[in-house]
Parts: structure tokens; C-alpha cells; sequence
């Protein structure tokens, strides 16, 4: 047999500007869908400042993301529930995330 499973794919535009902290610059997954996203693209477009991103509210699980840089986690990686951004860089950063969120499976 073989499962039959829908993903509800959601995208965030965030701006993200200088001097902001990872409080003011939210992405709650599981908040605005109900669940984990199993897959995720963080892209930090080209032209705007450095950020860092904090995964699951997190403070060990912080990484920078360049501007013009993108970080996927694929389905199995890990399940992602929220994401913050910091941005201490001196210009402000424009980040696009697109998420996939299983939301359920037939057999």
C-alpha cells in the first residue's frame, strides 16, 4: 500500500531591519500553520545586510546567513517550528522562507 500525504506550502517576506533583534523578526511556523515545517529555505536576497538566525527559539541553535546566502533543511533534517532573525550588520535585510508543513496522510 502507499500512503497518499498533502504538504500546505507557506512563504514569509520579512524585512529585517538594522539594529532590529531576534524578538521583532518572527517566523512561528507552528503558530500561523499548526505544525513543524519538514522542509525549509531561508534566503537572505542579495543586496541587503547580514543576519543571524536563531532556529526553534533556540540560543545554541544560531547561524549566520550572508546576504545573498540560502540555508535549506530537507525533509528529515530536523523539524522546524520558528525562526528569529538578528540583524546587527548596518543595513537592513529583506529574508524570504518557504515552508512545507505535512499536514496529514491517506493510506
Amino acid at each position: 500500500s502507499s500512503d497518499v500525504c498533502s504538504s500546505d506550502l507557506s512563504v514569509y517576506n520579512l524585512s529585517v531591519n538594522d539594529g532590529s533583534a531576534f524578538d521583532d523578526n518572527v517566523a512561528d511556523i507552528v503558530g500561523d500553520t499548526g505544525a513543524a515545517a519538514n522542509f525549509v529555505q531561508i534566503t537572505n536576497v542579495a543586496g541587503g545586510g547580514d543576519v543571524r538566525v536563531k532556529l526553534n527559539g533556540l540560543t545554541g541553535a544560531i547561524f549566520d546567513l550572508y546576504a545573498g546566502d540560502t540555508q535549506v533543511f530537507n525533509y528529515g533534517d530536523l523539524a522546524v517550528t520558528k525562526l528569529n532573525f538578528d540583524n546587527s550588520s548596518g543595513s537592513n535585510a529583506d529574508i524570504q522562507i518557504i515552508v512545507s508543513v505535512k499536514s496529514g496522510c491517506n493510506s
